[in-house]
């Protein structure tokens, strides 16, 4: 059997093409990574601000900032953890 094959790979998309028959197999995309960006930055800013308005007093505000500076960071870690182990 003779007949013509095409292959092609355009931003995640694959095209093929075999004996006329025309087949489109959309990639999946991913924002694992934008994500991970974005709780990166929150979680800069926030330690910032943390950093800032600390008082040095033993005052509810400060545990708070402190509880939620430590709950960004664990999320922050998970999703560096997943986006590293889907790359892998």
């Amino acid at each position: 059997m003779s007949g013509n094959q095409f292959n092609s790979v355009n931003r995640g998309n694959q095209y093929a093409t075999q004996y006329g028959n025309i087949n489109l197999h959309a990639g999946q995309r991913r924002f694992d990574g934008r994500v991970l960006l974005v709780t990166l930055v929150v979680d800069v800013a926030f330690f910032f601000y943390g950093m800032l308005a600390y008082t040095g007093k033993n005052t509810t505000g400060d545990q708070w900032r402190a509880g939620i500076f430590l709950f960004l960071l664990i999320t922050t870690a998970t999703l560096l953890r997943r986006w590293i182990r889907r790359r892998v």
